[in-house]
């Protein structure tokens, strides 16, 4: 078999080794005869491979040896209880694990996907997921905030300081998608989807499917907030993203914002604080009364990315283009 296919393949189901070493196995590639899996009891990823043997091994130390070896043809056989792989000039044994427990849980999550029907996505949903997984929150005690929520046509998201919404060209079924997840979940480019009573199922055109488990919560009406913003839209220029980027470096790091001041044809960005200080001007197209506002200069940069015009009113700072709308509470 070849190297290079079955690296392709451990790449993809990656996302479902455990970080920690809580319970070891999770930390295994399970190779299962006819496909590589891997469970973490949050993700779960399998990948058809006729890999011929059934075992545990660890993944850094199998992924890593296949990196380093040059030979691209192999032979895998598994040898009491030694998984042996040789190449020319090469011979290298794995100790592995047999782990009934793990092996009986993914056993029940391809038990639930049977006689299931996979329903189409949208194009550009994991897009979608991308652009509004920047408003969530890395806090797990957090619960839906670290989540991207799809709702029917639209997908929305907050952190409870910032909102993010964009639609999606067709209804599907409701959905929580951690956001921690969303970056793996886009390399499988996914086309279809199932959701089961405790799994998301996402499938791509290989069948590799990536199982995120379900989760239940209540998500706040963010909509409303979008349409308290009754402020005209402000022309910030284009160059004011080199002016966030040097004001940056000298945020404070317990309140990271930068001020923007928005007068006399003038966009300004300053930022003082122990480290230094930094100010920024470019022109702009605006005639109107002085704009002021404190805001992080990350988010803003990221909120310029979809649309130049901006509309501040009293405390919240929005941003929206033809489908997609991003907002943040401003700093008093």
């Amino acid at each position: 078999m070849k190297k290079s296919e079955i690296l392709n393949v451990l790449n993809l189901v990656k996302p479902g080794i455990a970080s920690k070493d809580i319970i070891e196995s999770m930390t295994y590639f399970y190779l299962n005869k006819d496909k590589i899996v891997t469970y973490n009891d949050l993700i779960s990823v399998q990948h058809p491979f006729d890999i011929q043997v059934k075992c545990f091994v660890k993944a850094k130390q199998f992924h890593d040896a296949l990196t380093k070896i040059k030979e691209d043809e192999l032979q895998i056989s598994l040898n009491k209880g030694k998984l042996n792989i040789k190449a020319k000039g090469t011979n290298v044994n794995f100790a592995t694990i047999k782990d009934k427990e793990i092996a009986n849980r993914i056993k029940k999550v391809n038990k639930s996907l049977e006689d299931v029907k996979w329903k189409k996505l949208p194009e550009d949903f994991v897009t979608a997921l991308m652009m509004c997984s920047f408003c969530t929150s890395k806090n797990e005690s957090e619960g839906v905030a670290t989540c991207v929520f799809v709702d029917g046509d639209k997908v929305k998201s907050t952190n409870n300081a910032q909102i993010a919404m964009t639609k999606l060209p067709k209804k599907i079924d409701n959905m929580f998608i951690k956001s921690s997840a969303i970056k793996d979940l886009k390399a499988l480019e996914p086309i279809e989807y199932v959701i089961t009573k405790s799994w998301i199922h996402f499938k791509n055109k290989d069948k590799c499917i990536f199982s995120i488990r379900t989760i239940k919560g209540k998500f706040p009406n963010i909509e409303k907030i979008f349409k308290k913003v009754k402020a005209d839209s402000i022309p910030l220029p284009e160059e004011i993203k080199s002016g966030l980027d040097i004001a940056s470096i000298f945020v404070d790091t317990d309140l990271p914002t930068v001020t923007v001041v928005c007068k006399d044809k003038k966009c300004i960005v300053r930022v003082e604080s122990e480290s230094g200080e930094a100010t920024y001007e470019a022109d702009m197209n605006y005639k109107g009364k002085e704009v002021k506002f404190k805001i992080q200069p990350e988010f803003l940069i990221q909120m310029l990315e979809h649309n130049t015009n901006i509309r501040v009113d009293k405390s919240i700072a929005m941003i929206e283009s033809e489908n997609f709308k991003i907002a943040t509470a401003l700093i008093i």
